[in-house]
Parts: structure tokens; C-alpha cells; sequence
């Protein structure tokens, strides 16, 4: 319940939310607990999951040099 609620603030102050994959979860109650809150934006296994945050980090980063350069 409190990982849910969690998701729910991050939400609510502009954060994005993902979940693992329940089929590629060893616990696969935990993941899908999160999405069933309906506030879970993107959903992958734990592979793709490292591959989105650091794409994640990379955009963020060129984003802020971008912006710092007006």
C-alpha cells in the first residue's frame, strides 16, 4: 500500500512513474500493485527499465545545456 500511495505523490509532483513488468518480476504482486493504482506511466522489464533511465538522463541533460544557453 505505501509503494502505491508513493507513486501516487510522485504523480502529483510531476514525476513519472515505472513498474517492472509483473511477468518478468520475481514477486510479480509488487510491480502489478503499483500498476493496478492506474498511476504507473510506463510499464517494461528490467532490461528496457536501465536502457529508459538512462535514455531518461541523456535527454534531461541536453535539455538543461539547451535552456542554460538562452
Amino acid at each position: 500500500m505505501m509503494m502505491a500511495q508513493g507513486n501516487f505523490f510522485d504523480k502529483r509532483a510531476g514525476g513519472i512513474t515505472i513498474a517492472q513488468s509483473p511477468e518478468s518480476a520475481e514477486f510479480k504482486v509488487m510491480p502489478q500493485s503499483a500498476i493496478n493504482t492506474g498511476n504507473v506511466k510506463f510499464v517494461m522489464d528490467i532490461i528496457r527499465m536501465s536502457q529508459f533511465l538512462t535514455e531518461l538522463v541523456i535527454q534531461r541533460h541536453q535539455n538543461q545545456r539547451l535552456n542554460s544557453k538562452d
